[in-house]
């Protein structure tokens, strides 16, 4: 069987270090999290609940908004943004 390093699996974690990360890694992790809180929290009021909270919705779509932006732009510091 090959090598986990020559395959190149995932969970592979010998080269692992938080200096291969920027700025805009971490905050499109901490806003990745805070839009799953919301959205969870917009699912449990309108199906638990059965009253939605109507503010929900418009936060969670400019939240993902700018998600895309910074992981674009984590994508374009590595080099990995899709070339057309």
């Amino acid at each position: 069987m090959a090598d986990s390093r020559e395959a190149g699996f995932a969970d592979d974690l010998r080269d692992f270090s938080f200096r291969n990360y920027g700025i805009e890694d971490w905050a499109g992790l901490v806003l990745l999290w805070v839009l799953g809180a919301l959205v969870f929290t917009q699912f449990f009021s309108r199906y638990a609940l059965n009253d939605s909270i109507s503010w929900t919705e418009e936060v969670a779509r400019y939240l993902l908004i700018i998600l895309t932006f910074i992981g674009s732009a984590g994508a374009v510091r590595r080099g990995t943004h899709i070339r057309v």
